[in-house]
C-alpha cells in the first residue's frame, strides 16, 4: 500500500483520468479492512492513498470528479463513522475536510447533515479527532460562512473552552476560534 501511495502522490495530475477506478479500488480495499482494522501500517498508508488520490483528482475543483470521489466513498465512511471504529476515525474527519475544501461554496446537504454529529461531545472526547475535526469544522464556515454558525455558536465556543483546557490540544482550539472569529462578525462576538 505505500508503493501505490507514492505512486499518487509522485503521478500528481496525471492520475486524473484513472480517477474512478482508482477510488473504486481504494474504497474496495477500505471496506475490506474496516470490517478487521489489525494492520495499523497498511491502514495508515491506505487512507494516504486516498488522500493523494483526492488531493490530485480533486485539484480545480472539478464538481463531477468531487462528487464521483464523494458517491464512492461517503457510505463507507457511514459505516466506518457509524461503526465506531475509532482508530479510523480521524482518518475520515480529514478526508471530508479535504473533499470539502475542494469544493466550491455552498456545502451540499450531505455534509450540512453531518454536522451534527460533527459537534457531538463524545467525538471531542479523543486528543485523535480534535485537529481533524477542527480542520473540518474549518471547512465547513469557509463554505458556508456565517449560517454554518447559525444555532450552533455556543457549542463550537463550548468545544473551544475543552480543546484549550488541555495542552495537547490548545492549538486546535485557537485554530477553531480563529475560524469562528474569520466568519463572524465583531457585533456578534461581544456578547461573549
Amino acid at each position: 500500500m505505500k508503493c501505490i501511495m507514492r505512486t499518487i502522490a509522485t503521478a500528481k495530475t496525471s492520475v486524473q483520468p484513472f480517477a474512478a477506478v482508482m477510488v473504486t479500488q481504494l474504497n474496495h480495499k477500505l471496506v475490506q479492512v474496516a470490517k478487521n482494522p489489525s494492520r495499523p501500517q497498511f491502514n495508515h498508508y491506505l487512507f494516504e492513498a486516498i488522500s493523494c488520490a483526492i488531493r490530485n483528482s480533486c485539484q480545480g475543483g472539478s464538481a463531477e470528479v468531487i462528487a464521483e470521489f464523494e458517491g464512492t466513498l461517503f457510505p463507507t465512511f457511514q459505516i466506518i463513522l457509524q461503526g465506531d471504529i475509532l482508530e479510523f476515525q480521524p482518518y475520515v474527519f480529514q478526508l471530508l475536510a479535504q473533499l470539502l475544501e475542494a469544493r466550491a461554496a455552498p456545502a451540499p446537504d450531505a455534509y450540512i447533515q453531518l454536522l451534527p454529529f460533527l459537534l457531538a461531545p463524545v467525538l471531542w472526547q479523543s486528543n485523535a479527532n480534535s485537529q481533524p475535526l477542527v480542520r473540518l469544522l474549518r471547512a465547513y464556515m469557509a463554505k458556508q460562512g456565517l449560517g454554518m454558525l447559525e444555532g450552533r455558536l455556543e457549542g463550537m465556543l463550548g468545544i473551544f473552552q475543552k480543546l484549550i483546557a488541555s495542552k495537547l490540544t490548545d492549538a486546535d482550539g485557537f485554530a477553531l476560534l480563529q475560524g469562528i472569529c474569520e466568519v463572524l462578525p465583531l457585533a456578534r462576538l461581544e456578547q461573549f
